[in-house]
């Protein structure tokens, strides 16, 4: 889909930035979209806070994983489906 593939190069650009501006081993963004599995459970339950922020509807288990096994905030953007069946809070 191409308006994600623009998307997603604008926020690995923006991600590059922001770590770049760290000591390499501190960087304090891990962008993780790939299918490593046991790699994105080992990440949420170290996060300190978990973006879930789709282009259109989805990655809804991935926001309700990071609820189970996470331990830090899960920011939602309004196109995750999850956020309609998430506690707002503000």
């Amino acid at each position: 889909m191409p308006e994600y593939a623009r998307y997603a190069a604008a926020v690995r650009e923006v991600v590059a930035r922001v770590n770049g501006l760290t000591d390499p081993d501190e960087a304090p963004i891990w962008l993780l979209d790939g299918q490593d599995y046991a790699l994105a459970i080992a990440a949420l339950t170290l996060a300190d806070v978990t973006l879930v922020n789709p282009v259109v509807d989805g990655m809804n288990l991935v926001a309700k994983e990071a609820a189970v096994v996470g331990r830090g905030a899960i920011v939602l953007s309004e196109t995750a489906g999850a956020a309609s069946s998430s506690a707002r809070t503000r």
